[in-house]
Protein backbone atom coordinates (compact mmCIF):
# COMPACT_ATOMS: atom_id res chain seq x y z
CA UNK A 1 0.00 0.00 0.00
CA UNK A 2 1.39 2.88 -1.24
CA UNK A 3 1.76 6.03 1.47
CA UNK A 4 -0.04 8.78 -1.02
CA UNK A 5 -3.31 7.73 -2.72
CA UNK A 6 -2.99 7.57 -6.39
CA UNK A 7 -4.60 10.28 -8.68
CA UNK A 8 -7.05 7.31 -9.84
CA UNK A 9 -7.74 6.47 -6.87
CA UNK A 10 -8.29 9.73 -5.22
CA UNK A 11 -10.81 10.07 -8.12
CA UNK A 12 -12.60 6.90 -7.79
CA UNK A 13 -13.10 7.39 -4.17
CA UNK A 14 -13.38 11.43 -3.75
CA UNK A 15 -16.30 13.56 -5.42
CA UNK A 16 -17.17 16.90 -4.48
CA UNK A 17 -20.33 18.64 -4.69
CA UNK A 18 -18.74 21.60 -6.80
CA UNK A 19 -17.16 20.89 -10.43
CA UNK A 20 -15.64 22.81 -13.21
CA UNK A 21 -18.86 22.94 -15.28
CA UNK A 22 -21.03 23.53 -12.07
CA UNK A 23 -18.42 26.63 -11.65
CA UNK A 24 -18.47 27.78 -15.24
CA UNK A 25 -22.41 28.01 -15.51
CA UNK A 26 -22.47 30.54 -12.63
CA UNK A 27 -20.08 32.91 -14.28
CA UNK A 28 -20.55 32.25 -18.06
CA UNK A 29 -23.11 32.27 -20.72
CA UNK A 30 -20.64 30.27 -23.79
CA UNK A 31 -17.58 28.41 -23.72
CA UNK A 32 -16.05 25.01 -24.97
CA UNK A 33 -14.04 23.15 -23.87
CA UNK A 34 -10.23 22.29 -25.93
CA UNK A 35 -7.15 20.51 -24.93
CA UNK A 36 -5.31 23.14 -25.15
CA UNK A 37 -5.48 27.21 -25.00
CA UNK A 38 -3.90 27.80 -28.26
CA UNK A 39 -6.39 25.23 -30.14
CA UNK A 40 -9.34 27.62 -28.56
CA UNK A 41 -7.86 30.61 -28.72
CA UNK A 42 -7.54 29.65 -33.21
CA UNK A 43 -11.17 28.79 -32.91
CA UNK A 44 -12.20 31.80 -31.56
CA UNK A 45 -10.63 33.92 -33.63
CA UNK A 46 -11.54 32.19 -37.02
CA UNK A 47 -14.78 34.24 -38.06
CA UNK A 48 -13.96 37.47 -36.47
CA UNK A 49 -10.73 38.02 -38.59
CA UNK A 50 -9.40 38.22 -41.90
CA UNK A 51 -5.23 37.23 -43.37
CA UNK A 52 -3.27 40.89 -43.46
CA UNK A 53 -5.21 42.28 -40.55
CA UNK A 54 -3.28 42.71 -37.59
CA UNK A 55 -2.68 40.99 -34.14
CA UNK A 56 -1.35 43.37 -30.79
CA UNK A 57 0.30 40.92 -28.31
CA UNK A 58 2.54 42.08 -24.96
CA UNK A 59 5.79 41.83 -25.67
CA UNK A 60 5.69 39.76 -21.96
CA UNK A 61 4.22 36.34 -23.83
CA UNK A 62 5.77 33.08 -24.26
CA UNK A 63 6.86 32.58 -28.02
CA UNK A 64 4.16 30.30 -28.98
CA UNK A 65 1.15 32.18 -28.47
CA UNK A 66 1.53 33.99 -31.50
CA UNK A 67 0.86 30.98 -33.84
CA UNK A 68 -2.31 30.67 -34.19
CA UNK A 69 -2.60 34.34 -35.04
CA UNK A 70 -0.03 33.19 -37.69
CA UNK A 71 -1.93 30.36 -38.94
CA UNK A 72 -5.12 33.05 -39.72
CA UNK A 73 -2.80 34.85 -41.39
CA UNK A 74 -2.74 38.08 -39.59
CA UNK A 75 0.39 39.53 -38.58
CA UNK A 76 1.83 39.57 -35.35
CA UNK A 77 2.75 42.90 -33.74
CA UNK A 78 3.87 43.26 -29.95
CA UNK A 79 3.43 45.97 -27.70
CA UNK A 80 5.35 47.12 -25.16
CA UNK A 81 4.54 46.39 -21.34
CA UNK A 82 5.53 48.80 -18.37
CA UNK A 83 7.22 47.33 -15.28
CA UNK A 84 4.56 46.23 -13.10
CA UNK A 85 3.41 44.02 -16.17
CA UNK A 86 0.77 46.53 -17.24
CA UNK A 87 -0.01 47.56 -20.85
CA UNK A 88 2.34 50.30 -22.38
CA UNK A 89 -1.09 52.14 -23.76
CA UNK A 90 1.04 54.82 -25.21
CA UNK A 91 3.06 52.65 -26.86
CA UNK A 92 0.06 50.59 -28.28
CA UNK A 93 -1.46 53.50 -29.47
CA UNK A 94 1.52 54.28 -31.14
CA UNK A 95 1.18 51.02 -33.45
CA UNK A 96 -2.62 50.12 -33.53
CA UNK A 97 -4.13 51.00 -36.89
CA UNK A 98 -6.85 50.70 -39.23
CA UNK A 99 -5.54 46.96 -40.11
CA UNK A 100 -6.01 46.11 -36.24
CA UNK A 101 -7.94 42.62 -36.06
CA UNK A 102 -7.89 42.17 -32.24
CA UNK A 103 -5.96 43.12 -29.20
CA UNK A 104 -4.79 40.62 -26.61
CA UNK A 105 -4.25 41.33 -22.81
CA UNK A 106 -2.81 38.92 -20.20
CA UNK A 107 -3.95 38.46 -16.90
CA UNK A 108 -0.84 37.33 -15.95
CA UNK A 109 -0.55 34.81 -13.00
CA UNK A 110 -3.69 34.97 -12.51
CA UNK A 111 -4.09 38.35 -11.74
CA UNK A 112 -6.47 40.86 -13.82
CA UNK A 113 -4.64 42.94 -16.04
CA UNK A 114 -4.18 46.56 -15.68
CA UNK A 115 -5.84 49.24 -17.85
CA UNK A 116 -8.33 47.45 -19.27
CA UNK A 117 -10.57 50.06 -19.67
CA UNK A 118 -8.08 51.75 -21.93
CA UNK A 119 -7.33 48.99 -24.12
CA UNK A 120 -11.11 48.26 -24.42
CA UNK A 121 -11.40 51.94 -25.79
CA UNK A 122 -8.69 51.33 -28.11
CA UNK A 123 -10.52 48.21 -29.32
CA UNK A 124 -14.06 50.27 -30.00
CA UNK A 125 -12.17 52.58 -31.46
CA UNK A 126 -10.77 50.33 -33.93
CA UNK A 127 -13.76 48.23 -34.55
CA UNK A 128 -11.72 45.02 -33.42
CA UNK A 129 -11.48 42.76 -30.67
CA UNK A 130 -10.16 42.21 -27.51
CA UNK A 131 -9.01 39.14 -26.46
CA UNK A 132 -8.94 38.35 -22.49
CA UNK A 133 -6.24 35.92 -22.28
CA UNK A 134 -6.89 34.06 -19.08
CA UNK A 135 -4.75 31.40 -19.51
CA UNK A 136 -3.18 30.97 -16.12
CA UNK A 137 -5.86 30.76 -13.77
CA UNK A 138 -9.56 29.51 -14.52
CA UNK A 139 -10.56 30.46 -11.18
CA UNK A 140 -9.90 33.87 -10.45
CA UNK A 141 -13.01 35.88 -9.96
CA UNK A 142 -12.86 40.05 -9.72
CA UNK A 143 -15.96 41.78 -8.56
CA UNK A 144 -18.02 38.40 -9.56
CA UNK A 145 -16.46 38.40 -12.67
CA UNK A 146 -14.66 35.39 -14.32
CA UNK A 147 -11.06 36.52 -15.42
CA UNK A 148 -11.18 35.35 -19.25
CA UNK A 149 -14.69 36.47 -20.01
CA UNK A 150 -14.09 40.51 -19.54
CA UNK A 151 -13.57 40.57 -23.49
CA UNK A 152 -15.24 40.03 -26.87
CA UNK A 153 -13.23 36.42 -26.95
CA UNK A 154 -11.11 34.51 -24.00
CA UNK A 155 -9.82 31.88 -22.64
CA UNK A 156 -7.92 29.93 -19.63
CA UNK A 157 -5.89 26.74 -19.19
CA UNK A 158 -7.37 24.30 -16.46
CA UNK A 159 -4.42 22.50 -16.48
CA UNK A 160 -2.31 25.47 -15.03
CA UNK A 161 -3.48 24.88 -11.73
CA UNK A 162 -4.64 21.35 -11.65
CA UNK A 163 -2.75 17.75 -12.12
CA UNK A 164 -4.52 16.71 -15.26
CA UNK A 165 -2.34 16.04 -18.58
CA UNK A 166 -4.22 19.26 -20.93
CA UNK A 167 -7.53 20.86 -20.72
CA UNK A 168 -8.55 24.41 -21.57
CA UNK A 169 -11.91 26.34 -22.49
CA UNK A 170 -13.39 29.36 -24.72
CA UNK A 171 -15.20 32.06 -23.74
CA UNK A 172 -17.06 34.15 -26.09
CA UNK A 173 -19.48 37.07 -25.95
CA UNK A 174 -22.89 36.82 -26.08
CA UNK A 175 -23.51 38.93 -29.17
CA UNK A 176 -20.73 36.74 -31.19
CA UNK A 177 -21.37 33.40 -29.77
CA UNK A 178 -23.30 32.35 -32.48
CA UNK A 179 -20.40 32.76 -35.57
CA UNK A 180 -18.53 29.74 -33.48
CA UNK A 181 -17.56 26.91 -35.80
CA UNK A 182 -15.90 24.34 -33.04
CA UNK A 183 -12.85 22.29 -34.73
CA UNK A 184 -12.29 18.74 -34.78
CA UNK A 185 -10.06 19.54 -31.44
CA UNK A 186 -13.11 21.12 -29.41
CA UNK A 187 -14.41 19.18 -26.96
CA UNK A 188 -13.71 15.93 -24.89
CA UNK A 189 -12.65 12.84 -25.57
CA UNK A 190 -14.59 10.13 -24.39
CA UNK A 191 -11.94 7.46 -24.10
CA UNK A 192 -8.83 7.57 -21.78
CA UNK A 193 -5.86 7.25 -24.22
CA UNK A 194 -2.40 7.36 -24.57
CA UNK A 195 -1.28 10.59 -23.23
CA UNK A 196 -3.62 10.11 -20.11
CA UNK A 197 -2.14 6.59 -19.39
CA UNK A 198 0.89 8.75 -19.61
CA UNK A 199 0.54 11.34 -17.18
CA UNK A 200 -0.84 8.63 -14.86
CA UNK A 201 2.50 6.55 -15.40
CA UNK A 202 4.27 10.01 -13.50
CA UNK A 203 4.18 8.97 -9.68
CA UNK A 204 5.09 12.43 -9.00
CA UNK A 205 1.93 13.73 -10.88
CA UNK A 206 -0.39 10.94 -9.35
CA UNK A 207 0.32 12.15 -6.07
CA UNK A 208 -0.82 16.00 -6.43
CA UNK A 209 -3.88 15.22 -5.39
CA UNK A 210 -2.76 13.76 -1.77
CA UNK A 211 -3.81 15.54 1.18
CA UNK A 212 0.01 15.86 1.96
CA UNK A 213 1.70 17.09 -1.47
CA UNK A 214 4.96 18.56 -1.69
CA UNK A 215 6.58 21.47 -3.33
CA UNK A 216 9.39 18.76 -4.60
CA UNK A 217 5.94 17.11 -5.89
CA UNK A 218 4.31 19.95 -7.59
CA UNK A 219 7.49 20.95 -9.51
CA UNK A 220 7.72 17.98 -10.80
CA UNK A 221 4.59 17.96 -11.98
CA UNK A 222 5.55 21.38 -13.63
CA UNK A 223 8.36 19.84 -14.70
CA UNK A 224 6.41 17.12 -16.74
CA UNK A 225 4.73 20.46 -18.32
CA UNK A 226 7.31 22.50 -19.34
CA UNK A 227 9.33 19.43 -21.16
CA UNK A 228 6.70 19.80 -23.64
CA UNK A 229 8.42 23.00 -23.95
CA UNK A 230 11.89 21.94 -25.54
CA UNK A 231 10.15 21.80 -28.56
CA UNK A 232 9.74 24.83 -30.73
CA UNK A 233 6.73 27.26 -30.99
CA UNK A 234 5.14 25.64 -34.57
CA UNK A 235 5.37 21.90 -33.33
CA UNK A 236 4.42 22.80 -29.36
CA UNK A 237 1.07 24.27 -31.74
CA UNK A 238 0.77 21.69 -33.80
CA UNK A 239 0.72 18.94 -30.52
CA UNK A 240 -2.04 21.30 -28.69
CA UNK A 241 -4.96 20.60 -31.71
CA UNK A 242 -6.87 18.22 -29.47
CA UNK A 243 -9.77 17.64 -27.87
CA UNK A 244 -9.60 17.63 -24.13
CA UNK A 245 -8.46 14.01 -22.15
CA UNK A 246 -10.77 11.31 -20.46
CA UNK A 247 -8.70 11.68 -17.52
CA UNK A 248 -8.77 15.47 -17.75
CA UNK A 249 -12.30 15.69 -17.55
CA UNK A 250 -12.61 13.45 -14.74
CA UNK A 251 -10.43 15.62 -12.65
CA UNK A 252 -12.29 18.55 -14.01
CA UNK A 253 -15.73 16.75 -12.14
CA UNK A 254 -14.52 16.84 -8.45
CA UNK A 255 -12.48 19.91 -8.62
CA UNK A 256 -13.66 22.39 -5.56
CA UNK A 257 -12.79 25.67 -7.15
CA UNK A 258 -13.37 27.94 -3.77
CA UNK A 259 -11.10 25.31 -1.97
CA UNK A 260 -8.75 25.75 -4.37
CA UNK A 261 -8.34 29.32 -4.39
CA UNK A 262 -8.46 30.11 -0.91
CA UNK A 263 -5.37 27.07 -0.40
CA UNK A 264 -3.19 29.21 -3.26
CA UNK A 265 -4.09 32.52 -1.77
CA UNK A 266 -2.69 31.15 1.60
CA UNK A 267 0.27 29.41 -0.10
CA UNK A 268 0.73 33.28 -1.61
CA UNK A 269 0.70 34.77 1.72
CA UNK A 270 3.32 31.99 3.05
CA UNK A 271 5.70 33.22 0.44
CA UNK A 272 5.11 36.51 0.43
CA UNK A 273 5.43 36.94 4.80
CA UNK A 274 8.75 34.25 4.33
CA UNK A 275 10.84 36.00 1.85
CA UNK A 276 10.32 39.94 3.47
CA UNK A 277 14.21 39.24 4.67
CA UNK A 278 15.22 38.66 1.25
CA UNK A 279 16.59 42.20 0.09
CA UNK A 280 17.58 40.87 -3.29
CA UNK A 281 14.24 39.52 -4.41
CA UNK A 282 10.38 41.12 -4.62
CA UNK A 283 6.97 40.19 -5.46
CA UNK A 284 5.40 40.87 -8.77
CA UNK A 285 2.56 41.75 -7.42
CA UNK A 286 2.10 43.53 -3.98
CA UNK A 287 -1.20 42.55 -2.66
CA UNK A 288 -3.69 39.39 -3.97
CA UNK A 289 -6.94 41.19 -5.55
CA UNK A 290 -10.27 39.91 -3.93
CA UNK A 291 -11.05 36.43 -5.91
CA UNK A 292 -7.82 36.04 -7.79
CA UNK A 293 -6.71 32.78 -7.79
CA UNK A 294 -2.93 33.11 -8.41
CA UNK A 295 -1.68 30.56 -10.54
CA UNK A 296 2.29 31.26 -9.03
CA UNK A 297 3.94 33.36 -6.79
CA UNK A 298 6.13 35.84 -8.88
CA UNK A 299 9.25 37.45 -7.50
CA UNK A 300 11.81 40.02 -9.51
CA UNK A 301 15.54 38.91 -8.19
CA UNK A 302 18.09 41.13 -8.67
CA UNK A 303 20.83 38.63 -9.26
CA UNK A 304 18.19 35.67 -10.40
CA UNK A 305 20.73 32.81 -10.71
CA UNK A 306 21.94 33.53 -7.28
CA UNK A 307 18.35 33.17 -6.18
CA UNK A 308 17.75 30.10 -8.42
CA UNK A 309 20.51 28.67 -7.24
CA UNK A 310 19.43 28.66 -3.55
CA UNK A 311 16.58 27.77 -4.46
CA UNK A 312 17.77 24.39 -5.88
CA UNK A 313 19.82 24.04 -2.70
CA UNK A 314 16.08 24.32 -0.69
CA UNK A 315 14.31 21.75 -3.00
CA UNK A 316 13.10 23.73 -4.94
CA UNK A 317 13.59 23.53 -8.85
CA UNK A 318 12.45 26.80 -10.28
CA UNK A 319 12.54 28.96 -13.27
CA UNK A 320 12.45 32.13 -15.38
CA UNK A 321 9.39 33.50 -17.03
CA UNK A 322 8.95 33.17 -20.00
CA UNK A 323 10.61 32.43 -23.10
CA UNK A 324 10.25 35.81 -25.04
CA UNK A 325 9.68 35.58 -28.89
CA UNK A 326 12.26 36.01 -31.09
CA UNK A 327 11.22 39.61 -32.58
CA UNK A 328 10.60 40.78 -28.96
CA UNK A 329 14.06 39.98 -27.88
CA UNK A 330 15.93 41.85 -30.56
CA UNK A 331 14.22 45.03 -30.10
CA UNK A 332 15.14 47.58 -27.41
CA UNK A 333 12.07 49.55 -27.06
CA UNK A 334 10.61 45.93 -25.37
CA UNK A 335 13.30 46.42 -22.84
CA UNK A 336 10.74 46.15 -19.56
CA UNK A 337 9.65 42.55 -21.36
CA UNK A 338 13.21 40.81 -21.85
CA UNK A 339 14.26 42.64 -18.24
CA UNK A 340 11.60 40.80 -16.83
CA UNK A 341 12.09 37.68 -18.88
CA UNK A 342 15.29 37.50 -17.13
CA UNK A 343 14.56 38.24 -13.51
CA UNK A 344 11.28 36.75 -12.92
CA UNK A 345 11.42 33.33 -11.11
CA UNK A 346 7.99 31.73 -10.51
CA UNK A 347 7.55 29.74 -6.84
CA UNK A 348 4.49 27.26 -5.92
CA UNK A 349 1.45 27.86 -5.03
CA UNK A 350 -0.18 24.71 -5.31
CA UNK A 351 -3.13 24.03 -3.27
CA UNK A 352 -1.42 20.90 -1.43
CA UNK A 353 1.70 22.57 -0.89
CA UNK A 354 1.83 22.78 3.03
CA UNK A 355 2.37 26.43 4.44
CA UNK A 356 4.60 25.26 7.07
CA UNK A 357 7.10 23.85 4.14
CA UNK A 358 7.00 27.31 2.37
CA UNK A 359 8.00 28.66 5.89
CA UNK A 360 10.91 26.40 6.52
CA UNK A 361 12.10 26.97 2.60
CA UNK A 362 12.01 30.74 3.72
CA UNK A 363 13.83 30.97 7.05
CA UNK A 364 16.72 28.96 4.69
CA UNK A 365 16.30 30.84 1.82
CA UNK A 366 16.94 34.18 4.00
CA UNK A 367 19.96 32.42 6.27
CA UNK A 368 21.67 31.43 2.61
CA UNK A 369 21.31 35.17 1.85
CA UNK A 370 22.55 36.48 5.12
CA UNK A 371 25.71 33.83 5.19
CA UNK A 372 26.83 34.16 1.82
CA UNK A 373 26.57 30.70 1.16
Amino acid sequence: MKEQPSLIGRLSTTQSSAGFEEFLEEHVDNYWFYGYGKGALRDGLAPFVSPGETAFLPAYIPDAVAKPFEELGLDTVYYAVTEDLAPNVTDLESRIDEDAGVVVSVDYFGFPAPEWSAVADLTTEYDCLHLDNCSHSPFSLVDGTLLGTRGDIGFTSMRKVLPMPDGACLYVDETLAGEIVPSEYAGKNERLNAADISFLGRSAATEILGPTGTIQSTIANLAVENASNCAGPSERYEASKSPMSRLSSAVLSRVDPARIRGARRANYAAWDAGLTARPDVRPVRDEVTPGVCPQVYPVEATVPERFLADLTTCGVDAATWPRLPKAVKAVSEYRNARRLADQVITLPVHQQIDRSEIAAICRELTTQHDTGE
